[in-house]
């Protein structure tokens, strides 16, 4: 089996395919298209989910859904056109303004285009107006540093009025930059809208910005402050996919921790919008199905697939915790290795216990260490599992086996003989059956030594 997902290619122009819109988003991704065209607003919006479901993936298929209906439209309705930035992979550069304009400024596609050159003109200006640092203004910053303070200050007396004539010549410059840096960006957000309105053809461009979540706290914070202050015209809406807690907690990070958070996002960000882990509501196994499908990517072409009820377990765990999608790849993960290193069934209790620490190296680990460290009994593993009270019933039975093998693995050699009489488990007792199989098992995918 391959170890990692294969990553989802998504053409440019396919949208929604059924192959990959696993989720059934795409009812929700045509109400946030029709959102945006109906608003004829310069909006900001905010795309929210934790980490790991799947934000980046849909906003691929959204971007490729508004570039084919644009494509396909017969009238002036659904022309939107979409610029997508990956914010990660570019938070490295140091400003933040550039890294947003280059994008749009590629729209422009020819070069000797009148209004290429002036947008370029007014994008270097205004580029030139951000980095521009003021100047520090007192007695070495009034003399260019060519004074000592030791030496300023026996002579304080005498060169006061020449400070204070330096000072105010200092202070009326600063004064004419500030009204000039203040008309160079009122100029840039003309020529933008200009733009805006020519380049969407009455339709809205939409501005995605991705993986806003994973970047530096101040090169995230930074792009939100400079959409807002220098970006908003009409015809630009910008589409932000992030993980709005973990936005708030960057914006403590640079503020402090007794800022509002969320009353400060809100002075950049006009609506906020959930991304629905599945819009059928009353369905609550679409984790379970996204297992199942990534899973079947990672077989190899003709590979015989093994430990299968490990992977009924697995299902079963995942349906019951609802874990994210990005801990859903992780215990797939988990699977694959362990079916790599062993290549072929493992007997059942093993399997049951396999699926179980698969989840936990992946969702808790912590209570994985507790296990191997012996800091858990048994009846603390089922509370903490919240696995007390499992009915015996076809829906579950799974999980109900389960129970039941960890309290086999726990048990003392007495009860496990007692257990085994009384058929709660499998009998598959041997001499070479270690004391305990989570263990052994922990050893196996930590440190690849044979399991039993």
């Amino acid at each position: 089996m391959k170890l990692s997902i294969p990553q989802v290619e998504i053409k440019d122009d396919e949208g929604f395919s059924p192959a990959k819109d696993i989720f059934e988003r795409k009812s929700f991704g045509e109400r946030l298209a029709n959102l945006i065209e109906s608003s004829n607003q310069n909006l900001v919006i905010g795309l929210d989910a934790p980490w790991g479901e799947g934000k980046t993936t849909f906003i691929k298929m959204w971007k490729g859904y508004v570039e084919y209906r644009r494509e396909n439209a017969t009238t002036n309705l659904h022309k939107m056109r979409c610029i997508y930035y990956d914010a990660f992979s570019n938070d490295y550069q140091k400003d933040t303004f550039l890294a947003i304009v280059s994008e749009i400024y590629t729209l422009i596609k020819d070069e000797s285009n009148d209004d290429k050159r002036r947008f370029k003109e007014k994008l270097i200006k205004t580029a030139k107006t951000l980095v521009r640092g003021g100047l520090k203004i007192g007695i070495r910053g009034a003399t260019a540093g060519l004074l000592d303070e030791t030496i300023v200050d026996s002579f304080k007396a005498d060169i006061s009025s020449l400070i204070a004539d330096q000072a105010d010549s200092i202070i009326e410059e600063q004064l004419k930059k500030v009204i000039d840096d203040k008309n160079t960006i009122q100029e840039f957000k003309i020529c933008l809208k200009e733009y805006a309105k020519k380049e969407g053809n009455g339709a809205p461009i939409i501005f995605i910005i991705d993986e806003l979540d994973r970047c530096r706290p101040d090169f995230a914070i930074d792009i939100i402050e400079q959409i807002k202050h220098l970006f908003s015209v009409d015809g630009i809406t910008f589409l932000i996919v992030t993980n709005r807690q973990q936005m708030e907690d960057s914006i403590k990070a640079r503020y402090g921790a007794d800022i509002n958070a969320t009353n400060y996002l809100h002075k950049f960000i006009n609506i906020w919008l959930r991304l629905p882990r599945t819009i059928d509501y009353n369905v609550n196994n679409f984790g379970d199905k996204y297992f199942r499908h990534i899973i079947g990517l990672m077989y190899n072409e003709n590979e015989k697939a093994v430990n299968s009820e490990a992977k009924k377990i697995l299902s079963e765990l995942i349906k019951y915790y609802n874990p994210s999608f990005r801990e859903i790849e992780k215990i797939a993960t988990y699977y694959a290795l362990i079916n790599n290193l062993v290549m072929n069934n493992l007997m059942t209790n093993y399997q049951s216990l396999y699926a179980l620490m698969c989840y936990l190296k992946a969702t808790n680990p912590m209570t994985l260490e507790d296990i191997i460290n012996k800091r858990i009994n048994f009846d603390g593993l089922l509370k903490k599992l919240n696995l007390t009270n499992i009915p015996k019933i076809a829906e579950l039975s799974n999980l109900y086996y389960l129970t039941k093998v960890m309290e086999y693995d726990f048990a003392e050699k007495e009860r496990k003989m007692e257990m085994i009489t009384n058929k709660e488990v499998v009998n598959e007792h041997s001499n070479t059956e270690p004391l305990s199989i989570i263990t052994s098992l922990y050893s196996w995918l930590n440190g690849i030594s044979y399991p039993y």
